[in-house]
């Protein structure tokens, strides 16, 4: 990794796209370009059987949240980030994919939950069964990467970054604390 000022731009080859994209753990925040076939959907792409082993991502913005120290920001040209590392990602808005799921689905609601990962909050929903709980959905997935929707990501200890609005992120089912939020 070469670390830069500003950014580059990435040259495509035909049939490709560049999309932006924000990727998180629990002691960074990613902010970058990655490039995949114009066919992928993103914000599905860590689900699929073409998930890469390192996330490729161009122009990244990397905060690191303080462990023993302050914050730190640093900018890199090209970063490679561990795919089984990530606990959330999402398209940086304004883009976005269609949702994937049916609205009208019948039987079908959406559970308000609080994700932490760090010091991020994502407000949120996952979409359930009427008749099952949260404790009991958790404890039954089996899934890699739970859908969250109509999404809020703050953090208190950015101020500036404000709140995030986006339409659905993947999040690592395993690597995340929830917190059941009340319905009314």
């Amino acid at each position: 990794m070469t670390q830069v000022e500003g950014s580059n731009p990435i040259v495509l080859a035909p049939g490709n796209k560049s999309s932006s994209i924000m990727i998180y753990n629990q002691t960074h925040l990613v902010r970058g370009e990655v490039v995949t076939p114009e066919a992928l959907r993103i914000s599905t792409w860590l689900r699929g059987q073409g998930a890469p082993d390192y996330i490729h991502i161009y122009n990244a913005h990397v905060f690191q949240q303080g462990l023993s120290g302050p914050s730190q920001s640093k900018s890199y040209r090209e970063y490679f980030f561990p795919a089984n590392q990530v606990s959330a990602y999402h398209l940086i808005p304004p883009a976005s994919d269609p949702v994937d799921f049916d609205p009208s689905e019948p039987n079908r609601r959406a559970m308000p939950v609080m994700v932490l990962i760090g010091g991020f909050s994502f407000n949120g929903n996952l979409r359930m069964t009427v008749n099952t709980s949260l404790s009991r959905f958790l404890n039954v997935n089996r899934e890699t990467f739970i859908t969250l929707y109509d999404i809020e990501i703050s953090n208190p200890a950015l101020p500036a970054m404000g709140v995030i609005h986006v339409p659905m992120a993947l999040i690592r089912n395993r690597s995340v604390m929830l917190v059941a939020r009340d319905n009314g």
